[in-house]
C-alpha cells in the first residue's frame, strides 16, 4: 500500500533504456554500412564479416549495460531515498505540494474503493489524464453513494446528513415521477449527486464550481490535460476525507525496510500524506542491527 510498485517501475524504465540503446546503436551501425558498402571490394568482404559480428557484440553489450545499468541505478536510488519512480517525480511533486491526505477512511469502507481509487491516481501518475480523472470521478461517485447508504437510516444522524439524504430523496422522486418507475439511488446522476452533497462542502464554493465543470471532460472529445487531472484528484480526495473524516491517529502496517515484516505504525493525520517521506523504526526484537531507521514514502 506504501510506495509505488518500485521495482516494476525500475524495470518498466531499464526495458524502455535498452530499447532506445539497441536501436540507435543499430541505426548508427546500418548508417555506417550503407556510407561503405559501395567501397567494398572481394577482398575486403570478410573484414567487413568481422566488424558486423563486432558491430552486433557492441550493440548487444551496450544494450545490456543500459538495461542492468537502469536497474543498479534504480536500486540503489530505491535503497537510499525510500522510492523510485524516475520520470513520474514531476508528477508526485505535484500532488506532493497540494498536501493531499491519503482518504484511508473512504478505503476501509469497502475492498474495492483503494483499487478504484489507486487506478485513478497511477494513471495520474503514468501520465493517462484520459483515464485519470474519469476513474477519478468514479471514486467520488461511489463515495457519495455510500455516504447516503450510510446515514440514510441514522437515528441521530447530523443536519448535515439529514440535509443530504432529504436531497438524494428528492431527486430519486423527481427522477420517479418522470420515468413512471421506481427508482433508486443509482438512477440519481453524479452531478446531481454532487449538488446535492453541497452541504458537507458548503465553504468551498471553488470545488464546488470545478466539480460541476467536469461533465465537459467526460462527456466530450476534448483531451484531457494532466492538470486537469490533477485538479481534479486533489479536489476529489479533499472531498472523499470530508464525507469519510479521518481520526487524529491513522493504524496502518507497513512492510519494514530492515527485516522485511509488516508492522503497525500509528501516523498523525497532518503527516499523513501523499508524497510524504516519513523515518519510522523496525520494531522486530529480533533484529540486532544498530540502525533499525529507514524512510518510506507514503502512497495510496
Amino acid at each position: 500500500m506504501f510506495g509505488m510498485d518500485s521495482p516494476t517501475l525500475i524495470k518498466i524504465e531499464a526495458k524502455r533504456n535498452l530499447f532506445l540503446v539497441s536501436a540507435i546503436a543499430s541505426a548508427f551501425g546500418f548508417l555506417i554500412i550503407l556510407l561503405s558498402i559501395s567501397e567494398i571490394s572481394l577482398p575486403l568482404i570478410e573484414i567487413y564479416y568481422i566488424l558486423a559480428v563486432i558491430g552486433i557484440i557492441f550493440i548487444v553489450t551496450v544494450s545490456i549495460a543500459a538495461y542492468f545499468g537502469t536497474i543498479v541505478n534504480g536500486y540503489n536510488y530505491l535503497l537510499g531515498r525510500g522510492s523510485y519512480s524516475g520520470d513520474h517525480n514531476k508528477f508526485l511533486d505535484n500532488i506532493r505540494r497540494d498536501n493531499v491526505t491519503i482518504p484511508q477512511s473512504f478505503f476501509e469502507k469497502d475492498k474495492n474503493f483503494l483499487e478504484i481509487y489507486k487506478d485513478a491516481f497511477y494513471s495520474y501518475l503514468h501520465n493517462y489524464p484520459n483515464a485519470s480523472l474519469p476513474t477519478t470521478l468514479r471514486c467520488l461517485e461511489v463515495g457519495l453513494k455510500y455516504k447516503y447508504s450510510e446515514v440514510k437510516n441514522l437515528q441521530n444522524g447530523s443536519p448535515i446528513d439529514n440535509e443530504f439524504v432529504g436531497k438524494v430523496d428528492e431527486q430519486i422522486n423527481n427522477i420517479s415521477k418522470r420515468k413512471s418507475k421506481n427508482t433508486d439511488i443509482n438512477d440519481v446522476p453524479l452531478f446531481d449527486f454532487i449538488n446535492c452533497a453541497e452541504p458537507y462542502f458548503s465553504n468551498k464554493a471553488e470545488t464546488l464550481r470545478h466539480l460541476n465543470s467536469l461533465r465537459n471532460f467526460i462527456h466530450g472529445s476534448e483531451l484531457i490535460k494532466p492538470n486537469d487531472a490533477h485538479s481534479a484528484l486533489t479536489k476529489v480526495t479533499d472531498i472523499l476525507n470530508i464525507l469519510f473524516p479521518l481520526t487524529d491517529k491513522i493504524n496502518v502496517d507497513i512492510t519494514c525496510k530492515i527485516c522485511g515484516n509488516k508492522h503497525k505504525y500509528n501516523i498523525d493525520k497532518e503527516s499523513y500524506l501523499i508524497g510524504k517521506r516519513i523515518a519510522l523504526t523496525c520494531t522486530n526484537p529480533n533484529i540486532q542491527s544498530e540502525d533499525k531507521n529507514y524512510l518510506v514514502t507514503l502512497m495510496p
